[in-house]
């Protein structure tokens, strides 16, 4: 767990040398330039439009700052445009499988941590997390507290990627076999035939979920404050998905994280959500996270929901969602540790 001073509340985030998304994350940018524009560069605006955000939304700057360091698109907060790469092209509507998974390697080792971290280990065991993280810290300046958090990308990126592979219940590191052929890896020559198992999609990140129904304003705040106190988080807009088929459609999204924050949605659509998807997604999250989830609504609306004993962030017309409120409530439920 992380902890944090709440006394007078100082904000301490740390500058990183890599992404702040793994790259699966980030590949999201190009998907969406790529699904509202076929692919040519396309207005800052419109773009955070297509991921159904605000320009100015941290969450949204964040995840543009990564993709562009993994090399999958050009532009900025401040570019009015934003385009895909080459290499950002070959990710978003390659030829044939290879083609993407040579797209996925050069990505992932776009970020100098990653790449030189790939090269030292390449063909050695994946060492352990504390031994990776004394490397980190010592030999690339990382910062102790991020130093998991870098680890814990490097490993969800190389499984992504097939640079991290499982022989025998053992995971090496096989940069080189990557990079000469998606077909033929050399740790599996050296250890008989015994296949892989790629465990990219259930790699636990330590991030938070965030599941809303189409409130900007809050989803925003959270988005800033959990950047600010460098927590990560997956945000997915439950709108999209029909009750009957919602938890299927966020299975992945739901078991990469270990806590959640439950937005209620608007006033207009909220009677459908609370009868409906809500007690779905609470359900859900609940049962998955062992409890650490919290829900952030108006208190009329929230109703029978919160007599479930969960941790309520109850926002009023009068006031908005505050920092402190939220940061409290995330406390109680063990996502993170507040001293005082």
């Amino acid at each position: 767990m992380e902890n944090y001073q709440i006394g007078n509340i100082k904000k301490v985030n740390k500058r990183r040398s890599y992404p702040f998304h793994e790259l699966k994350q980030a590949q999201t940018i190009g998907q969406a330039i790529h699904d509202a524009n076929s692919g040519f560069a396309i207005d800052r605006f419109l773009l955070a439009k297509a991921l159904e955000t605000t320009p100015k939304s941290s969450g949204f700057i964040i995840k543009l700052n990564s993709s562009a360091r993994y090399g999958i698109t050009n532009g900025g907060y401040n570019d009015p445009n934003i385009s895909l790469t080459e290499l950002g092209r070959a990710i978003v509507s390659a030829k044939n499988p290879e083609e993407y998974q040579r797209a996925l390697v050069e990505c992932s080792i776009k970020p100098d941590v990653f790449r030189d971290f790939y090269q030292r280990m390449d063909g050695k065991q994946l060492p352990e997390e504390s031994y990776a993280k004394n490397i980190l810290e010592r030999d690339h300046q990382i910062d102790q507290e991020l130093s998991s958090e870098c680890y814990g990308t490097i490993v969800a990126n190389g499984l992504h990627a097939k640079i991290i592979v499982e022989v025998k219940g053992v995971m090496y590191v096989n940069l080189a076999g990557a990079l000469e052929s998606q077909n033929k890896h050399k740790i599996e020559e050296q250890h008989g035939e015994e296949k892989y198992q790629d465990k990219s999609s259930s790699y636990k990140t330590g991030s938070v979920f965030i599941g809303h129904f189409g409130d900007m304003q809050v989803l925003k705040v959270i988005e800033d404050m959990l950047y600010e106190f460098n927590i990560k988080f997956q945000v997915v807009n439950l709108k999209e998905f029909d009750s009957n088929q919602m938890i299927k459609g966020i299975n992945k999204e739901l078991k990469e994280c270990q806590s959640g924050i439950i937005m209620a949605g608007p006033i207009s659509e909220i009677d459908q959500i609370n009868e409906f998807k809500l007690p779905i997604i609470i359900g859900a999250a609940s049962a998955l996270y062992n409890g650490k989830v919290v829900l952030v609504g108006r208190k009329e609306f929230v109703g029978d929901i919160a007599k479930l004993g969960l941790n309520v962030v109850y926002v009023t017309e009068e006031s908005s969602i505050n920092q402190i409120q939220i940061l409290r409530t995330l406390n109680n439920t063990k996502v993170i540790n507040i001293t005082v």
